[in-house]
């Protein structure tokens, strides 16, 4: 990847530690899907992912779970409303970049 990148150019790599079971089942299925997407209706969908997760955030919400649910790997806590289901069942961040 860095031979793309200009000389005082900087790269940054995200590496997740453990995704829930549901989340790899959700982006299992979206990769299985795009890769057959035409490269106008993947970026669509992708836009259409960020604006979700745009939305999502604008909620300013949070959701409390009281207890762990150990099968689905979530643990009790306050969460924000994006960023619990960004991190437990779907990728969905507001961001799309393109490169």
């Amino acid at each position: 990847m860095t031979k793309f990148l200009n000389q005082d150019g900087e790269i940054s790599i995200y590496v997740y530690n453990k995704k829930s079971l549901i989340r790899e089942f959700f982006d299992d299925h979206i990769r299985e899907t795009t890769v057959n997407m035409s490269f106008s209706d993947c970026m669509k969908f992708s836009k259409d992912m960020a604006l979700l997760g745009k939305s999502l955030s604008k909620l300013k919400n949070k959701i409390t779970i009281t207890n762990d649910i150990h099968v689905l790997g979530i643990k009790s806590g306050t969460y924000d409303v994006q960023r619990f289901i960004y991190w437990h069942f779907l990728k969905c961040s507001g961001i799309l970049l393109i490169i």
